[in-house]
Formats: structure tokens, C-alpha cells, sequence
């Protein structure tokens, strides 16, 4: 703790006596961890502390001074450098493979999978000679790199079909990623809303309950995951039932609009602030994974109706989230064209 620190450093009592006596100062220093440095100026005549400096991050330090014996404080927030750098590859193996021959970290790697997940599947149609591109934020402070950002260009060659990708912030703030056209990339309701382990029960017309004995349809898919797996809202919509239903157990279903709602079943608990009637936005957690109602073990039971009609959520054709606005679209394709051309020439 900063008592013992002080006392190795020689100062005098009366330093760490008179920094706590500040509450601002006190909350800072409740919990420090191993490893992290603290700075002090310490005058070498008097044993006592001058100056404090406290590196929260690399961006963002606390400082303590003095002002007529008076501590003070400051935080210190320091800016990065931020940059564009581009990166292209060729799949010999795995995707995987080649990111990290082309340096991509973890992150990156997976940011550009979700990308195109929607429209590639980067299990069955990547091959060997595919290539890719991105064009990515890097920061740096000092001209050491700190961290990377997100990904504002990417692009896909597969099977000689090329796939290309934009990052955009619409008037209302919302970012998205879109093609070269201002299509979303994305589709506005997810097949799988949640992290599973495997795939226990697929859509089927006639199956054998596992409960009851009978042959009936199997109206969604069962993806087994352990219990208490968060599950997120498959699109925006509208709660139009959270509770208990028969077989079901609990349950929660979502109106996307007219045509789509999804429904969510045998879960343990639902999350605190959704209710009936609750506004949803696509990839909030709305509960989490149990065994309630009839089952076997802990799963989620994920239904897709389209018109009131069940369809297979693995295969129904998924409509696309919203496009850029006409009234946008003329500065997002001069703003698309822009990054492109900075994608393909320095890649």
C-alpha cells in the first residue's frame, strides 16, 4: 500500500498522513495493484514529497503538487496519434494462419471475421488462394504503437467473387459497416443468439420429443451451452411476452416488426431491466440459459416466425439491416470511394 511505499522511499509520517486527509485523494489510492509504478520528488533536505505522479494508463495519469502545503490533484490525460495502416494477405491454410503471418493480432482477426459473417462462411468457402485486405486505426504515443482500433476498410477475394466493406457513421451516431453501394453488410436479425457448444436439436417437421415420447415438428433449433450463458436480442424489437409458457418454461418473445418475431425458451432467469413492453436493441442480453419447461438439459430453444410461420433460423433467408439514406448516400459514397482507394493502393 502507499503507506509502506512512502516509508521505504524515507518520508517523513506526516506526508501520508496529510494525502489522506483528502478524499479524492484517499479513493485513489484504496486498491493498488502489483506492478504498477508509482513516481515521487522527494526533497531531499526535508524528507518530504513534492510531487506525486500515479500512471492510471498509457493515457491517463494522476498527479498530486502542492499549493501552499496544500495537496492538489490533476488528471493528466494525454492524446494518441492516430493512423491508418493496411495490410493484405493470401490464405495458403486457414485464415487464421494467414492473419498472423501478416502480423494481425487476435483482435483485429476477429473483427474482420464479424465483418462478413453474415455473408461469408468462413468455415465451408474459404479456400487456398483466397486473399484479403484492411484498413485499420492504429494509435501510438511517442511513436511506440499502444493499441489498434477498429477495422474502416476491408475486403474479401473468394472463389474469384470479391467482398468489400466500409465503416460508416450515420447521422444518428450509429456505426455500421456497408458495401461500396451503402448496403448494410449485416442482416437485421442473427441466426445464433448466443455462444453455444454445439447444436443439440436442429428445426424439424417430425421428431421424437425427448420428454414426452410423441412424434411432433420441432418448430426451432436447441443450442446446448451452459447454464447461465447470456443470450442476446437476435434484432431491435419491441417485449411482447416475458414469462411462463407450458413446455416452453420461460420465455421471451420479440416483435422485430410486421413481418418477424423471434422467440427464446427455457431460460433460468431473465436480465433485470427487460420486461414486457421493454424497446430491445440487436445483441442485448435479455437472459440467460436454463432447463425450465420441458428439457433435458440446460439449452436455448430459438424460434424464427415470419407471418406467424415457423422457419429453420440456419437456413431462412434473413432480411438486410437498413441501408445508408438517400439523403446520406451522396457523402457515404464519396467517403467509401475515398477509403477504398486508400485500402487497394497501399495494400
Amino acid at each position: 500500500n502507499l503507506k509502506i511505499i512512502f516509508n521505504r522511499a524515507g518520508l517523513k509520517k506526516e506526508n501520508y498522513t496529510k494525502l489522506m486527509s483528502c478524499r479524492k485523494i484517499r479513493s485513489r489510492f484504496n486498491i493498488i495493484k502489483p506492478k504498477q509504478t508509482i513516481y515521487l520528488l522527494i526533497n531531499n533536505h526535508s524528507n518530504n514529497l513534492e510531487k506525486l505522479i500515479y500512471p492510471i494508463n498509457r493515457l491517463q495519469y494522476f498527479k498530486i503538487f502542492y499549493d501552499k502545503n496544500k495537496p492538489q490533484t490533476e488528471l493528466i490525460k494525454l492524446k494518441a496519434k492516430k493512423e491508418l495502416k493496411a495490410v493484405s494477405g493470401t490464405i495458403q491454410q486457414s485464415l487464421s494462419a494467414a492473419a498472423l503471418h501478416c502480423g494481425l493480432s487476435k483482435a483485429l482477426t476477429s473483427q474482420l471475421i464479424h465483418i462478413f459473417s453474415d455473408r461469408i462462411n468462413f468455415k465451408r468457402d474459404i479456400h487456398k488462394g483466397d486473399q484479403f485486405k484492411l484498413l485499420y486505426e492504429e494509435y501510438s504515443l511517442h511513436n511506440k504503437k499502444i493499441r489498434t482500433g477498429n477495422i474502416i476498410a476491408a475486403a474479401f477475394i473468394i472463389n474469384g467473387k470479391l467482398y468489400q466493406a466500409i465503416r460508416y457513421q450515420d447521422d444518428y451516431g450509429i456505426e455500421n459497416y456497408y458495401t461500396p453501394r451503402g448496403k448494410s453488410l449485416s442482416f437485421s436479425l442473427v441466426r445464433k443468439p448466443l455462444k453455444y457448444k454445439r447444436i443439440s436439436s436442429p428445426f424439424h417437421e417430425k421428431r421424437k420429443h425427448p420428454i414426452l415420447g410423441i412424434v411432433r415438428a420441432h418448430k426451432g433449433v436447441d443450442f446446448a451451452a451452459p447454464t447461465g450463458t447470456p443470450i442476446k436480442a437476435a434484432g431491435n424489437g419491441k417485449v411482447i411476452f416475458r414469462g411462463r409458457h407450458g413446455g416452453y418454461g420461460n420465455i421471451i418473445i420479440i416483435k422485430h416488426n410486421r413481418k418477424y418475431k423471434t422467440l427464446y425458451a427455457h431460460l433460468s432467469r431473465f436480465a433485470k431491466n427487460v420486461r414486457a413492453r421493454s424497446r430491445v436493441k440487436k445483441g442485448q442480453i435479455i437472459g440467460y440459459v436454463g432447463q425450465s419447461g420441458l428439457a433435458t438439459g440446460p439449452h436455448l430453444h430459438y424460434e424464427i416466425r415470419i407471418n406467424g410461420k415457423c422457419y429453420d433460423p440456419l437456413t431462412v433467408k434473413l432480411p438486410s439491416a437498413a441501408p445508408i439514406s438517400k439523403k446520406e448516400l451522396p457523402v457515404f459514397l464519396a467517403y467509401a470511394k475515398k477509403m477504398l482507394d486508400a485500402l487497394h493502393k497501399a495494400s
